[in-house]
């Protein structure tokens, strides 16, 4: 089973960050958190992309995973 990712928004604003997977579509998909909201669960690549892990490093964005696992 692959592990599942969840991350809250704890910035003042909205977020709004663009992942490298693409829906079925055809386009790429984003991921856009209000305030204090936390993610759908996100695979692997998506919890690796650029602009996630920049949004971690800022702090705008924490990793709640091990906390939604356990529910």
């Amino acid at each position: 089973m692959a592990k599942k990712y969840y991350v809250k928004n704890v910035s003042q604003t909205m977020g709004c960050f663009n992942l490298p997977t693409v829906g079925d579509r055809g386009r790429r998909l984003s991921l856009i958190l209000a305030r204090n909201d936390v993610s759908r669960a996100l695979t692997d690549t998506e919890f690796n992309s650029s602009e996630v892990q920049k949004a971690l490093a800022a702090r705008a964005l924490i990793d709640v995973s091990n906390k939604m696992n356990q529910e």
